[in-house]
This record gives structure tokens, C-alpha cells and sequence, in this order.
């Protein structure tokens, strides 16, 4: 087994924590202490809450300047018997200020799920989202990737959807 295989199983199953995972060969952790000053209002109104939040709040770690993939697993909705998608994430900055190490790390990861799922359209698998319905074509990241599990749970008249939608 991979390291990335967990990823693919069976939602329904407890596998590993979602989140963060620090990518160490990009860099180093680095916490809110080591962080450079706020650069706009979205910078500063996150440190207050972190300070107000916690008192250890130096050593909470800097997802801006601190390497990491994030995996959020597929799970259930809250009120429907639907799939919410997972979804892959990277580092809590603009994609073109991700290093450029890190954006090709997102991508094999991309490539390895997607290698192992079939690109399926989000409207036609909920039948529950009554929201505003989008052309796939048109917006990339509105497309659901479904691993063999979630596949064979929609040809049995599950549902799913890329998100939480209520």
C-alpha cells in the first residue's frame, strides 16, 4: 500500500485524520510566532482571532508559510443520504504565491486520486441540490472524481455532490 491509498478507500470506513500534512522536504514548520507582520486586513483579523482564541496561539502552526497538502475525506451530509466529495488542498495562500515545489506536489497527488476514479458531473448525481446548476465544462474545479467505492454506491442509486450544500 502507498502512501496516498488510504485516500481512495471506503468513506464510510475511519481511516487517517483529515487535514494538513506537512510536506517536510519543501521546508520547515514554522508556527505563528515565526510569522512575518500581517500584510492586509485578512492577515490581521486572523492573527487577533488566534490570539484571542488561545494563549498558546505562538505555537499554533502558520498554514501560510509552512509546507502542507490537505486531504478532506468524503463524508455523509448532515440531512441527506448524499456524499459529500473530498477535496485536495494546499497551502492557505494565492496559487501564484505557492513555491513552486508545492504546486507540483499538489499536482502528482491530484494525478495519483484522479488515476484511480472517474470524472463524473456533480448535477447528475444529487438529486437533493436545488441551487443554481452550473456547466461543468465551464468551471473546473465542479467536477467529482469518484474512487471505485463511491462509484459502485452511486450506480446503486446513492448519491453525491462536490459540496455541503446546506
Amino acid at each position: 500500500m502507498d502512501r496516498w491509498s488510504w485516500a481512495a478507500e471506503d468513506p464510510a470506513v475511519p481511516g487517517p485524520s483529515t487535514g494538513p500534512s506537512w510536506a517536510r522536504n519543501l521546508g520547515p514548520i514554522r508556527t505563528l510566532a515565526d510569522a512575518p507582520a500581517p500584510r492586509d486586513a485578512v492577515d490581521r483579523v486572523a492573527l487577533q482571532l488566534n490570539r484571542e482564541a488561545t494563549e498558546q496561539w505562538r505555537d499554533l502552526i502558520d498554514l501560510t508559510h509552512t509546507p502542507v497538502l490537505g486531504l478532506r475525506r468524503t463524508g455523509w451530509h448532515h440531512r441527506e443520504d448524499c456524499l459529500i466529495a473530498g477535496a485536495l488542498t494546499t497551502m492557505a495562500v494565492r496559487v501564484r504565491d505557492l513555491p513552486r515545489e508545492g504546486t507540483s506536489l499538489h499536482s502528482r497527488v491530484e494525478r495519483y486520486l484522479k488515476r484511480h476514479s472517474q470524472r463524473l458531473d456533480p448535477f447528475e448525481t444529487c438529486q437533493v441540490y436545488t441551487g443554481p446548476r452550473l456547466d461543468p465544462r465551464q468551471t473546473r474545479g465542479w467536477w467529482l472524481w469518484a474512487m471505485p467505492q463511491a462509484q459502485a454506491w452511486l450506480a446503486a442509486g446513492g448519491q453525491a455532490f462536490v459540496i455541503d450544500f446546506l
